[in-house]
C-alpha cells in the first residue's frame, strides 16, 4: 500500500534565507493548551499598547516563559535578523519576522527553518519534552500594507482567542478562562 505523500508547503523556488519579512505561525501537538495560565482577576487589556504593558494582568506558565525566553533570543543567536513582533498563545506562536543578512548568503545565514527549529528545540530542551508538531506556517509578507495587517493580527490574536481556528473545540479544560497575552514591540519598517 502507498503511503500518503505529505503535501509541500514552502515556495518551491523561495530562498527562506533571503533578506525580507516573515510571519511564521508554529503549534503545539494536538494544539495542547500549555503557555497561558490563567488571567489574575482583572479584566483583559484592550488592543494596543495597554496590552503590552507590564504590569498588565496576564502570566504564562513555566512552559510559556521558556517560549518566550527562546523567541527573545532569536535576534541574539542571529544579528541580522529582527524580531519585529510575537505574541505567545495557549497553544501557538505567532511571529513576524525580518531576515537582513549583509552581503549575500553565507553558510551560517538564518533560513526561516533554522530559526523555527532552533527556537522549538530550545523550549523542548528547557521544558525536557518535544511539546510541539511538526512543521510551521509562514507567510512572505509582500509590502507595508500586509506587515501592519500581521502585525495587527498577532496584537488583537489574543482577544479573539475564542474564535481562534486554534483554539480547542473541548476548551472547558484545556483553555484558560481569559486570554494572557505575551507581547514584544520591534521596530517598524
Amino acid at each position: 500500500m502507498e503511503q500518503p505523500k505529505r503535501k509541500r508547503i514552502r515556495l518551491k523556488e523561495w530562498d527562506y534565507s533571503q533578506n525580507g519579512c516573515y510571519f511564521i505561525t508554529f503549534c503545539t501537538k494536538d494544539r495542547v493548551c500549555l503557555f497561558w495560565d490563567t488571567c489574575r482577576g482583572a479584566p483583559c487589556a484592550p488592543a494596543g499598547e495597554a496590552a503590552c504593558a507590564p504590569t498588565a494582568p496576564f502570566s504564562l506558565t513555566a512552559a510559556g516563559e521558556a517560549v518566550k525566553t527562546a523567541v527573545e533570543r532569536i535576534p541574539v543567536c542571529y544579528p541580522s535578523t529582527v524580531l519585529e513582533r510575537y505574541v505567545i498563545m495557549p497553544n501557538h506562536v505567532h511571529m513576524l519576522i525580518t531576515l537582513q543578512a549583509h552581503g549575500g548568503r553565507t553558510r551560517c545565514a538564518p533560513t526561516v527553518s533554522r530559526i523555527v527549529k532552533q527556537t522549538k528545540g530550545a523550549v523542548t530542551k528547557h521544558i525536557g519534552y518535544p511539546v510541539w508538531q511538526k512543521s510551521y506556517y509562514d507567510h512572505i509578507v509582500r509590502d507595508e500594507s500586509d506587515f501592519q495587517r500581521i502585525w495587527r493580527y498577532i496584537d488583537t490574536n489574543p482577544l479573539r482567542w475564542k474564535e481562534d481556528r486554534y483554539y480547542p473545540a473541548d476548551s472547558a479544560a484545556a483553555a484558560p478562562q481569559m486570554p494572557g497575552p505575551t507581547f514584544a514591540k520591534g521596530k517598524y519598517l
